[in-house]
């Protein structure tokens, strides 16, 4: 677990991949529940990312850091910013990107907006659910 900034109200960490960001039913170590042992604090959790994505992750250290933070990120003033690596020679300048939301379309969270909802699809013989990005060579 890296520490990118630490302050009185707020803490940035890198999730590695494969880690979750909160507590999940799997039981595995999560980002979350690691830095609240460190900090030895509650922790608010801004934001998410999927157990195979690594990135930095910004946490809340009081609820008046954590509804302020919380509020410039859902009115886009405070920016998520995603860099995907790649390994090879791109076909093309722009493509699309698939990935897996859910790994067993049973899952699926009833609160789940319908107009975010795409069709099943198998994924080595389990039913799964995806999204699909656009994306272009820089």
């Amino acid at each position: 677990m890296k520490i990118l900034y630490e302050d009185a109200v707020m803490l940035a960490a890198v999730k590695p991949q494969g880690m979750p960001a909160q507590a999940d039913k799997t039981g595995d170590l999560d980002l979350l529940s690691a830095l609240e042992e460190y900090t030895g604090q509650p922790l608010g959790l801004l934001h998410r990312l999927d157990r195979p994505v690594g990135g930095v992750m910004l946490f809340a250290k009081e609820k008046r850091a954590e509804a302020f933070l919380a509020k410039e990120i859902q009115e886009h003033r405070l920016k998520k910013a995603y860099l995907t690596v790649l390994c090879g020679r791109l076909p093309a300048a722009e493509g699309g990107l698939e990935d897996y939301l859910l790994k067993n379309a049973r899952t699926f969270p009833k609160w789940f907006p319908r107009r975010e909802r795409v069709q099943s699809v198998p994924l080595c013989g389990i039913g799964g659910l995806r999204r699909k990005k656009r994306s272009r060579a820089c």
